[in-house]
C-alpha cells in the first residue's frame, strides 16, 4: 500500500490539507517521508505495526495489516488433534499424527511423576499403547504435552462457548498457536493473505499478541452463530466395531473402558 493511499483510507479532507507529522514504532518515531507515493514497506513500515498520524491537537491511529484469520480444516480421521498440531508445529505437515502421537508416548514415559494413572485414567502403559493407535482421538492432555514439548502457548478455542483454554501459560512461553474444537473436533487457526493459499500462513504469533487473540475468537464466533459443534451431552455417537449406540460421550467413554473399542463416529438419529 502506497502511503498516499494509507492517508486517503483513514484522513478527511480537513485532515490531509494539514497533515503534520507520522510516526510509528515503540516508542513512536517520526519517519522521513520524501514522496507519498513510497510504499509503507519502503519507509519501514510492516503488518500490524502503529502509524501515528498527527494533526495540530489531533491524531489518528491505525494498524496496518492484510491478513485475515481463517480455519484451516483437518481429516476427520481420528487423528484431527495431532493433524493440527502437526501443521501449525511442523511446518505444515498435517501428516506427521503417527509420528506425534509417538512423541506424546515418549513425553508421558519420561515423565512418571506427571502422568501417572490418576491422571491419564488408566494404567500409562495402557494409556500408551491406546494413544498410540491411530484410532485414538487426542484432547487436553495431549495439547499440554504438546505445549511443553514445543515450548509454546496452544490457545484451543471451543466453539460453543468460545472459551479459551490456554496450555502453556503458567510456563510464560513467548509464542502461542491457535486450535478450534467443536465438541469431537479440531481444526487450526492460521493468519493468511489468502483463504486459497497455504503456503503463507502464518501459524505462530506473539503470546502478547492481543490482536491475534481477538480475530482467532472472532473467527470461530461466527462459526459458533451457525451452530456448527456438538453438543457432547445430547448428541448421538456410534461403535464403529460393534455398532452399539449412545447419547453422549460419557457412555461411549463406558463403553471403551469395558470393551476396548476405540472407533466411534456420529450420527443423526
Amino acid at each position: 500500500m502506497k502511503i498516499q493511499e494509507f492517508i486517503d483510507l483513514i484522513c478527511d479532507q480537513e485532515a490531509k490539507e494539514s497533515l503534520g507529522t507520522i510516526r510509528t514504532g515503540v516508542p513512536p518515531r517520526s519517519v522521513a517521508i520524501a514522496n507519498l507515493n513510497m510504499s509503507l514497506k519502503d519507509i519501514g513500515i510492516k503488518d500490524r505495526d502503529t502509524i501515528t498520524i498527527e494533526n495540530g491537537n489531533t491524531f489518528k491511529r491505525k494498524t496496518i495489516s492484510n491478513e485475515m484469520m481463517v480455519i484451516r480444516k483437518m481429516a476427520d480421521d481420528n487423528s484431527c488433534l495431532f493433524s493440527s498440531i502437526g501443521y501449525l508445529l511442523e511446518n505444515k505437515r498435517a501428516c506427521q499424527a503417527d509420528a506425534l502421537r509417538q512423541k506424546v508416548v515418549e513425553f508421558i514415559l519420561s515423565h512418571p511423576d506427571d502422568y501417572n494413572s490418576v491422571i491419564l485414567g488408566k494404567n500409562v502403559s495402557e494409556y500408551c499403547q491406546w494413544i498410540s493407535k491411530p484410532t485414538s482421538w487426542g484432547g487436553a492432555i495431549e495439547i499440554s504435552i504438546f505445549s511443553k514439548l514445543y515450548k509454546i502457548q496452544i490457545a484451543s478455542i471451543d466453539v460453543k462457548s468460545l472459551r479459551v483454554d490456554l496450555f502453556g501459560e503458567e510456563d510464560s512461553f513467548p509464542d502461542r498457536c491457535y486450535i478450534v474444537y467443536d465438541g469431537i473436533h479440531y481444526d487450526c487457526i492460521v493468519s493468511t493473505y489468502s483463504n486459497n493459499e497455504t503456503a503463507q500462513d502464518i501459524t505462530i504469533f506473539s503470546s502478547k499478541d492481543d490482536f491475534a487473540l481477538a480475530s482467532a475468537i472472532s473467527v470461530v464466533e461466527e462459526i459458533s452463530k451457525k451452530n456448527m459443534f456438538t453438543d457432547l451431552a445430547n448428541f448421538t455417537i456410534r461403535c464403529e466395531t460393534c455398532h452399539s449406540g449412545f447419547i453422549g460421550t460419557d457412555d461411549a467413554q463406558r463403553h471403551a473402558q469395558e470393551t476396548g473399542h476405540t472407533n466411534f463416529a456420529e450420527f443423526k438419529n
